[in-house]
């Protein structure tokens, strides 16, 4: 669990908004993330990897969200681990041209622990119009 709370409170800055252990049983916590409730559970009786879980989210400026991860993460206890340690908790990969349904995007992948990932896209169609985008508003 140590891995994911560094994740979603040091790298994401996300507000933790549930923590409840239950002893032997589990260990809960629970993030708000732009808006989004995202509970993580540890089984404590038959532990388990995550696996994969994958949350993407619309964005105007990928490279953006990129320089702000990167420099909370440079202000976190996680930037001062060894690399490998460092890369359990997070890794960014900014990708210039991704295909996403019938539109292009640049795609920023944020890697948590086991296999949980962020993605921004920032998608690339002229007059698109993506629920976050100002001509939408």
């Amino acid at each position: 669990m140590n891995l994911f709370e560094q994740f979603f409170e040091s790298i994401l800055q996300a507000k933790t908004v549930l923590k409840k252990d239950h002893p032997q049983k589990d260990i809960l916590r629970g993030y708000c993330f732009r808006e989004f409730l995202i509970v993580i559970r540890q089984d404590l009786q038959h532990p388990h990897a995550a696996g994969w879980v994958q949350i993407n989210f619309a964005e105007q400026d990928a490279a953006r969200v990129q320089q702000e991860l990167q420099r909370a993460l440079e202000q976190s206890p996680v930037f001062k681990l060894e690399e490998a340690e460092r890369n359990k908790i997070v890794r960014f990969k900014l990708k210039p041209d991704v295909k996403r349904g019938n539109r292009k995007a640049i795609r920023l992948e944020v890697f948590g622990p086991e296999g949980f990932m962020v993605g921004f896209n920032q998608y690339q169609e002229a007059g698109d119009r993506t629920p976050e985008s100002p001509a939408s508003r």
